[in-house]
């Protein structure tokens, strides 16, 4: 009789501290979801004190994320190991985590696989997904992407956002699964319909471009809504698209540069471009073949041009892009040619004048305005930080200053930008974003930057090739005195580059710019008199001009002037 009272003795007190543990984490937890941190500590310590892992498992989440307590990942990876030896699914994965991210512990790939293995056997989807990806890419295991698509499989279908996004790429790609944009539509729908914005817009992107079911616009108009409304700005730039083009809704350019604009201040340079490229073909439409010979201007363009008669100021740099015109206005070439002479020229694409920034404290003063938005004490700290005035010289820090005075419309930056990329100053040479940088000075008025951007244009540099719309910058920049673009308009015209070819207007333009000095344009137009073409042959005038280029030092000009004397 006194063991059987001892033993139900016994049995009475385990149930009583039980009953006390599961107390004390159940009034732990309801402080925890109230956001009263300091109790949920107090009480999940006194049930973990009890040995229970749910509390174990919570206070190792409090330390991770700082949560009534300062953040400490050493002891959160504490709790979660007692939380994870003891079973609990969460706290294996958790463990894996940081052993895979290497907080609280030295990183350590083969650990990582260890616990999320535990926790994906288990049934714990999250731990599934990241299992997947260590085999996906080769960290703590061999890389096995049948593996991988495996364990992306079963958290997918346990409703893991993230492994229906990965199984749709997979699926999309072609790797680790073979092709199929039917099931790739099926998994971005899954994760799209659960908010996934990524999946969204993939979705759309699906839809618009007919992989794996007919096009509808319709449906990836509203896909990529869905995306963009959240503000996803990748999702924002192809609704722009859309809106642009027509597709899935009436065309509308002012929602088009609307949601361009919103992906723009995201950072996403791809909108950028499609902004610029808008703007370009609106402006370019406005004044086709503004240069041609004895045409009456409107009111309106010919007190555009007088407005815009100052000279702009020279990018050296991006001025090595347009050099070689013969072969451009003869071949149409390619600028990759000529725009390795541009990291020669780098030194020059900043302008010349002494910067503001003379001393640290001035650094700082112009730090403090340039944080505050002033436009020119943001361009002249990109100035500082490309050209190590008064700074450490660092293109990243440039390259953000430049950014934000781009945006607000400082030409400078916008052409400083343009020279970066299309060099390769300190980052990888980008001629897309060399183009979009150049379009956007290009609109807001600079000479150089319509010339330059015609040339990109006509070649395709950073840009789908578009000789005639080429041609209207070029046109524009030589109606506003830019000699070069007078010289390649001349050659342009005789060559029938973008133009039907017109013999008259060449001359027209070569003799504008030969009159101003260039020898170029004078060594041409020597040629055409002496030859013949598109006027009547004359000697005379043609060793006229070749002698005026030769005294430029025009080695063309010279040997000519030399057999024909």
């Amino acid at each position: 009789m006194r063991e059987i009272n001892r033993k139900l003795f016994v049995i009475v007190l385990l149930s009583l501290m039980m009953s006390n543990v599961v107390a004390g984490f159940k009034s732990g937890m309801a402080a925890y979801k109230s956001g009263n941190y300091s109790k949920a500590l107090t009480e999940f310590r006194d049930a973990a004190s009890r040995s229970d892992p749910r509390a174990e498992l919570f206070l190792g989440l409090m330390y991770a994320n700082g949560r009534g307590v300062r953040k400490d990942y050493a002891k959160a990876v504490k709790w979660y190991e007692m939380a994870a030896s003891k079973g609990i699914s969460v706290a294996q994965n958790n463990l894996g985590s940081m052993y895979a991210s290497g907080n609280g512990v030295e990183k350590d790939y083969k650990k990582a696989v260890t616990w999320y293995r535990k926790a994906a056997e288990h049934g714990s989807a999250n731990a599934q997904c990241n299992l997947g990806m260590m085999y996906r890419n080769g960290r703590g295991v061999p890389k096995d992407l049948d593996q991988s698509a495996t364990w992306y499989q079963k958290a997918a279908e346990q409703g893991n956002v993230l492994a229906q996004r990965v199984l749709g790429n997979m699926y999309s790609a072609g790797k680790g699964l073979p092709r199929n944009y039917s099931e790739a539509i099926n998994w971005y729908r899954k994760a799209a319909k659960q908010g996934d914005l990524i999946s969204q817009n993939d979705l759309g992107f699906m839809y618009e471009n007919g992989f794996g079911t007919t096009k509808d616009y319709k449906k990836a108009f509203k896909w990529y809504s869905e995306a963009a409304n959240k503000g996803f700005a990748r999702a924002q730039n192809n609704l722009g698209s859309l809106y642009r083009d027509g597709k899935g809704t009436p065309r509308d350019r002012k929602k088009a540069a609307k949601w361009y604009q919103m992906a723009v201040k995201q950072g996403y340079e791809n909108a950028q471009y499609n902004l610029n490229a808008m703007a370009i073909e609106r402006s370019s439409s406005t004044d086709i073949h503004v240069a041609k010979a004895g045409r009456k201007f409107s009111p309106t363009t010919k007190a555009r041009v007088q407005s815009s008669s100052r000279k702009a100021q020279i990018n050296q740099a991006l001025e090595g892009l347009v050099k070689d015109s013969n072969k451009v206005a003869q071949k149409g070439g390619s600028f990759d040619r000529t725009v390795s002479s541009v990291k020669s020229k780098a030194g020059s694409l900043l302008e010349g004048r002494e910067s503001a920034a003379k001393n640290k404290m001035v650094v700082a003063k112009l730090l403090k305005a340039a944080e505050s938005g002033d436009v020119q004490a943001q361009y002249e700290l990109g100035l500082s930080y490309a050209e190590g005035r008064n700074a450490t010289k660092d293109t990243v820090k440039a390259i953000a200053w430049y950014g934000k005075a781009a945006r607000q419309g400082n030409v400078k930056a916008q052409m400083a930008l343009a020279a970066i990329y299309a060099g390769g100053i300190g980052v990888p040479k980008n001629n897309v974003l060399a183009f979009s940088w150049t379009a956007m000075a290009a609109v807001h008025g600079n000479v150089q930057a319509q010339y330059s951007v015609g040339l990109m244009l006509a070649s395709g540099f950073g840009t789908k090739r578009k000789e005639k719309v080429g041609f209207r910058w070029v046109a524009k920049a030589a109606a506003k005195g830019h000699l070069e673009a007078q010289y390649r308009l001349g050659l342009w015209h005789n060559a029938g580059f973008g133009v039907n070819r017109n013999y008259k207007r060449g001359l027209y333009w070569l003799t504008k710019a030969a009159n101003h000095g260039n020898a170029s344009a004078q060594t041409n137009l020597g040629m055409m008199y002496l030859n013949g073409i598109g006027v009547r042959k004359d000697v005379k005038k043609a060793k006229a001009w070749l002698k005026k280029a030769s005294e430029q030092g025009n080695g063309k000009a010279e040997m000519v002037l030399a057999q024909i004397s």
